[in-house]
């Protein structure tokens, strides 16, 4: 009996693991510039694709006709009784950030080539796959430009190939082949714990904290498990996944600005406020510490100053055997002084580090598409969740820096 052609892709891919299911950066750059090449001949459009409920990719694929025939957004809600939003013109339009991946992967690229192969990295790689020593932890909602960009920026050299989710796992087979297996069986956990795995970078943009969904989070929770060094790539602000408390922290003159602003400029200020409130923390805590050295640096003028002048006295007297007491006197309470004001300053940064810990990031708090998802990987991460949120947390103030 002939296999239909979904069933004779299933059987492809399942002849390749997940950890060769990687991209090398050639290809990569290749898939971006076949997006540029779709926006510019108006194959991708900035419709009504973008589903805040994603449980099935077949009610996606079903819905899709509903928002080419470009009905109100009210309409549209009503009709499939499921709320969506537009994607903002300005970012569709950005050479900077570009169509989301949402929407290329279905506007563009789906029946073009990459479902005919069930993804893009088996059909540039359809024999046996490439090994991939790479993990993107990223987000569908980005703009696919940013993401590119960012990527390129912050990809090890050491690294050859890697496993990017939207461009490595066969999508359009996802009920079919993927199913639901146990989170050890899927393709993100088979990638990442491969022996060939070094490196995982997260990518942070504008359009989402990454870490709002919970399989970045699950992804998060590996690469700590297993060691992983990781870095971002982007503005590491874009990670913090309440922003909302973080522009709190923002200069009083950097908040008037914000709500002076007109409603069609919110959100391109949004991301400045957010980006100020990051720096004034990072400025304040690098103060802080700089006292430290003030402070010592204070210390030893004043005990050369305060001293010398006593010692000159004892040597010119018959004083003189009492001035090494009455320097050392001194001189070790300026310095008890000096320690005590140094205890104080650690103590009230070491607060503020703590303060800033709390709504950094919190993996509890993150979304799913499919509940039960979001059920089995929080009771996977388990007691693990403060270390997970600890760990972001100092990637996000560490910033470009390794982990």
């Amino acid at each position: 009996m002939f296999l239909r052609k979904r069933d004779r892709a299933a059987q492809h891919v399942s002849k390749i693991p997940a950890s060769r299911w990687g991209v090398t950066k050639a290809q990569f750059e290749e898939f971006v510039g076949v997006v540029r090449a779709f926006v510019a001949k108006g194959l991708i459009e900035n419709s009504v694709t973008h589903w805040k409920s994603e449980e099935k990719t077949i009610k996606r694929l079903q819905l899709y006709p509903l928002a080419k025939k470009k009905l109100s957004l009210e309409t549209v809600n009503k009709t499939i009784k499921e709320p969506l939003f537009v994607y903002p013109d300005w970012k569709f339009n950005s050479t900077r950030i570009g169509p989301n991946i949402h929407q290329h992967k279905w506007e563009g690229l789906a029946g073009k080539g990459a479902l005919k192969k069930s993804s893009w990295a088996l059909m540039k790689n359809p024999q046996d796959g490439v090994e991939a020593d790479l993990f993107v932890s990223h987000a569908w909602h980005e703009g696919i430009f940013e993401f590119a960009n960012h990527l390129l920026e912050a990809c090890p050299p050491e690294c050859n190939a890697a496993y990017i989710c939207f461009l490595s796992n066969p999508q359009h087979l996802v009920h079919h082949f993927l199913g639901d297996h146990l989170l050890e069986e899927s393709p993100f956990h088979i990638a990442m714990t491969s022996p060939s795995m070094k490196h995982v970078t997260v990518i942070a943009t504008q359009n989402i904290p990454i870490h709002t969904r919970i399989w970045c989070c699950y992804e998060a929770y590996l690469a700590m498990d297993l060691g992983l060094p990781m870095c971002i790539g982007g503005d590491e602000k874009n990670l913090s996944t309440q922003q909302e408390r973080l522009k709190e922290h923002a200069p009083r003159t950097v908040k008037e600005r914000e709500k002076r602003t007109t409603r069609v400029r919110k959100e391109l200020f949004k991301d400045y406020c957010t980006g100020a409130a990051l720096e004034a923390i990072h400025e304040r805590i690098d103060r802080e510490r700089s006292k430290k050295g003030r402070v010592a640096a204070a210390v030893l003028a004043i005990v050369l100053l305060f001293c010398f002048p006593l010692f000159v006295l004892g040597c010119s007297t018959k004083y003189f055997f009492l001035s090494p007491f009455m320097i050392g006197s001194r001189g070790n309470i300026i310095i008890q002084e000096a320690k005590e004001e140094e205890d104080v300053i650690h103590e009230k940064e070491q607060v503020k580090l703590e303060s800033i810990q709390k709504f950094a990031v919190d993996v509890r708090d993150a979304t799913a598409s499919n509940e039960n998802d979001r059920s089995a990987i929080l009771s996977a991460i388990g007691d693990a969740s403060e270390r997970v949120n600890a760990m972001l947390t100092d990637l996000i103030f560490r910033g470009k820096k390794e982990l």
